[in-house]
């Protein structure tokens, strides 16, 4: 069985430009549970159909994430009771190019998710008034 890297390198790369190009904001995001053994199969199979980001030559990066909510974790108890409606909010900073972003991610009810980015380069983990602004639009509070 291949590496994971390895099969990754015979993948088409997409560069982030090419990404910026394409809107994924408005998407169905599948989740599956598997043993990682099955992983590399799982590519080579999907290898004819998707492509994967490359920055100068790689194609695994690390982020962090910090994750908004209730003092009651509101946010995770919808998540947890597979609420149909809800949101989540979460700064996110990509360690290997240091940009970073507020995101809001919204189900809709019917299977669809909708994600809105707010670029916050040089102000990670602070909610800028774009940011709280996009918040109030979203939940209408």
């Amino acid at each position: 069985m291949s590496s994971i890297e390895g099969i990754l390198r015979d993948y088409q790369g997409i560069s982030l430009s090419e990404l910026d190009k394409i809107d994924l904001s408005d998407r169905k995001d599948y989740k599956s549970v598997f043993p990682d053994s099955l992983l590399p199969r799982f590519l080579e199979q999907l290898l004819p159909r998707y492509r994967v980001l490359d920055m100068n030559g790689r194609r695994t990066f690390q982020y962090e994430s910090v994750y908004f909510d209730t003092p009651d974790l509101q946010s995770y108890q919808d998540h947890q009771r597979g609420k149909a409606r809800r949101n989540k909010f979460r700064f996110r900073r990509y360690v290997d190019c240091g940009d970073s972003y507020f995101e809001i991610k919204t189900r809709n009810g019917k299977g669809r998710n909708l994600k809105t980015r707010i670029p916050a380069n040089g102000s990670f983990m602070q909610l800028s008034s774009a940011i709280k602004q996009k918040i109030r639009e979203r939940t209408h509070v």
